[in-house]
């Protein structure tokens, strides 16, 4: 698989990452105003902005509010308060 690369996204707003092995692809794009949501397990401390998550029956949210700020994203409160959890990952980790 291709790595992704802020080039790669000029004038994509919104960018969803379904593959599993997304993590391992994903170069969080620096300067680029992209919401990104992925379903890898880490996502968000891979650098995404939202990252779905299965529990039980019921499906839940990760938010990374460093990447988001970052991308020039505000993100509502609402949006923060229904969050499973809100990280503040100044870096993605590798």
């Amino acid at each position: 698989p291709t790595v992704l690369a802020a080039e790669d996204l000029r004038g994509c707003h919104l960018l969803y990452l379904a593959d599993p092995d997304a993590r391992r692809m994903f170069s969080p794009p620096a300067g680029a105003a992209t919401l990104t949501i992925g379903e890898a397990e880490g996502f968000v401390l891979a650098g995404g902005t939202i990252g779905l998550v299965r529990e039980n029956a019921r499906l839940r949210f990760d938010v990374n509010r460093a990447s988001a700020q970052r991308a020039g994203l505000r993100l509502g409160s609402e949006l923060m308060k229904n969050a499973r959890s809100v990280i503040d990952t100044p870096v993605a980790l590798r």
